[in-house]
């Protein structure tokens, strides 16, 4: 019984670990938490919009896109496919056109008080 106990400390605190190996790996320009998140369906850049989990996002005219090698890359760098982060807490980009957008890892997941994929976090403030 006392193995068993052993164990799932042991394997607790390796998912710890990990989870917080993987938080460090992130840049430091990047926040921690975003109100909105998914996968970039498609691109118009021209009329300034971009398709995330099939839900359209106007883009403010000065977007600022984040990499995880660069803070200062063209909105051109971001491709279909994409997994992207935006509307972090306390921005203004919920209530108007996105301004700033990040580049996730491929296996990024929110954590636990994060919101949803392309969910806001201001319901039941309005």
């Amino acid at each position: 019984m006392k193995i068993k106990f052993h164990k799932l400390v042991l394997m607790a605190g390796a998912m710890a670990l990990g989870s917080l190996a993987f938080a460090a790996g992130l840049p430091d320009y990047y926040p921690e938490k975003f109100d909105r998140w998914g996968v970039i369906d498609q691109l118009d850049l021209e009329n300034r919009v971009i398709v995330v989990n099939d839900v359209g996002i106007k883009i403010a005219h000065d977007l600022r896109i984040y990499t995880t090698n660069t803070r200062f890359a063209a909105p051109q760098s971001l491709k279909p496919g994409m997994r992207i982060g935006f509307g972090t807490t306390g921005s203004r980009s919920l209530a108007g056109p996105v301004t700033e957008v990040w580049v996730l890892p491929p296996n990024y997941t929110p954590t636990r008080d994060s919101g949803s994929e392309t969910g806001d976090r201001r319901k039941g403030r309005e």
